[in-house]
């Protein structure tokens, strides 16, 4: 069915704040390792725990932020959500140690706006054009994770290192700031067709927990390599700061660019499973070559894959949760995701310090392997994922 005006308006806004809140998170990932060791008291545990401690913090507030939405607002807690991130970001640009770093990551993830974004888009847009709503967010945030692990390093080698990082975060929140005050707008749209509420144990289904797992573990790699491959890029390979930009641009960009062929071919023969379980295996695989790729060309080809299945994963992950989920749980299921996402960006960052300080680079991507292939096991019970099943895999 096609998009109201009202309805297209609301989803360009959401997928705007999505947008401008994921690239200012993003853009720390790449460099915060490197540029962190200057600060007082900073080691790759710390730097790794700075790295993910937003993810608890989103973790935590998801529900509570959502809950809180259906009684004072999605506006206001959305107004409260950006403001956190604005004064977390002023903090961060203006610490001296890595504890006040810890600090200000902490009040940027205290910002806990997606849970609210998401019952945004239940609210202001119907349930025949959700499923697509939710692809193009997920399109969005792609995107934003592609501009800001190249725009990240190229910020920090010109224009002042981490402080600059996150003067834009702070330039980004308030613009988002300003796009809720005259943009975004109370919904009703889903009062005509309200369905009664699922409860928290309806989700914990299977073939849900499965998808629960799978952004934990995923989020959970990804936050591990943060830690180790920019000191990877500049200690063992030679590649200088200022030339990690082109690194990432080539591995991100170029992931998306041939995953998308595959993501089309799955996705129009409904093989959505046979997607996931490659992509696992492409994301496992990616671990043993960086792990064991001692050549740059090798240890590139290793991040390439990575950034491979991590983008088909992205994109695939939630929109199956939404339509996995029924129209009474889709809230709680999304919730519930978030969640896991969240918590495997704040163990992954840990983790990822606690290995480089006690073992070496490499650990961080044998355990992630270990990670994928434990995943892939777990997965590969499920006969279906919803309406998308796939039973020739």
């Amino acid at each position: 069915m096609p998009f109201s005006k009202q309805e297209l308006t609301a989803l360009k806004t959401i997928a705007s704040l999505y947008l401008v809140r994921m690239t200012g998170l993003f853009m720390v990932l790449p460099v915060l390792s490197l540029y962190g060791q200057n600060l007082e008291g900073a080691t790759p545990l710390l730097l790794g725990f700075a790295l993910g401690v937003y993810g608890l913090a989103q973790a935590i507030l998801q529900i509570p932020f959502g809950m809180a939405s259906d009684r004072f607002g999605r506006k206001t807690l959305l107004v409260l959500g950006f403001f956190l991130f604005v004064f977390g970001s002023v903090i961060c640009a203006n610490a001296e140690s890595v504890y006040i770093l810890i600090l200000g990551r902490l009040l940027q993830g205290g910002g806990a706006v997606s849970s609210v974004l998401l019952a945004l888009v239940s609210d202001q847009i119907g349930p025949q054009n959700r499923t697509i709503s939710m692809a193009v967010i997920g399109v969005t945030i792609g995107i934003s994770f592609g501009v800001s692990v190249i725009a990240g390093p190229l910020v920090a080698s010109y224009f002042g290192g981490l402080d600059a990082i996150f003067y834009v975060n702070v330039a980004l929140g308030i613009l988002a700031l300003l796009l809720i005050l005259f943009f975004v707008k109370e919904g009703t749209a889903e009062a005509a067709t309200r369905t009664p509420r699922g409860s928290l144990g309806s989700v914990l289904t299977p073939d849900l927990l499965r998808l629960d797992l799978g952004i934990f573990c995923l989020h959970f790699m990804q936050m591990c390599i943060w830690v180790s491959v920019p000191g990877m890029l500049l200690g063992q390979l030679g590649i200088a700061v200022e030339k990690h930009w082109i690194i990432y641009l080539a591995s991100v960009g170029g992931g998306f660019i041939f995953m998308a062929p595959f993501m089309r071919m799955w996705d129009k023969r409904g093989q959505t499973r046979r997607a996931i379980l490659v992509a696992i295996s492409v994301c496992g695989l990616s671990m043993l070559i960086m792990g064991l790729g001692k050549v740059q060309i090798v240890f590139l080809l290793g991040l390439f894959l990575f950034f491979w299945g991590f983008n088909l994963l992205e994109a695939t992950l939630p929109s199956t949760v939404t339509k996995v989920a029924s129209t009474a749980n889709k809230g709680a299921a999304t919730g519930v995701y978030s969640t896991c996402q969240f918590l495997g960006v704040f163990i992954g960052g840990v983790s990822g310090g606690w290995l480089v300080s006690v073992f070496n680079s490499h650990a961080v991507f044998y355990v992630s392997a270990v990670i994928s292939l434990v995943w892939l096991l777990l997965t590969l019970p499920g006969k279906n994922f919803g309406n998308l099943a796939d039973s020739s895999v």
